[in-house]
């Protein structure tokens, strides 16, 4: 269980535009692992942009030795930036991927 109080992941992974053709892929250098992580987690805050009324995604990953899906979304969200929170806990090494369709 992730304690309300959760270790804010500060790392950039950058800006990124879509051409359209195939995913953009967003991803965080690899963390190492850490006993304060396992007992109260990291929260990863991001924003994003889903303009398209059809076949635009976001997804963000948690790779380690098994990969998972933190969170997802699809479909035409506003056309203005909002913002999106993640909280989780790992006791591996990891990093963060965004996966952005844009069809």
């Amino acid at each position: 269980m992730i304690s309300h109080t959760c270790h804010f992941l500060s790392t950039s992974i950058g800006l990124l535009t879509n051409d359209h053709d195939k995913p953009t892929v967003l991803e965080s250098p690899w963390i190492a692992a850490n006993a304060i992580y396992q007992k109260v987690g990291l929260c990863l805050r991001f924003s994003y942009l889903l303009p398209t009324y059809y076949g635009s995604s976001l997804t963000v990953f948690l790779m380690t030795t098994s990969n998972l899906s933190l969170w997802s979304l699809s479909g035409h969200q506003a056309n203005k930036w909002l913002n999106g929170q993640v909280s989780f806990t790992t006791k591996e090494d990891f990093k963060v991927m965004e996966i952005i369709l844009d069809h």
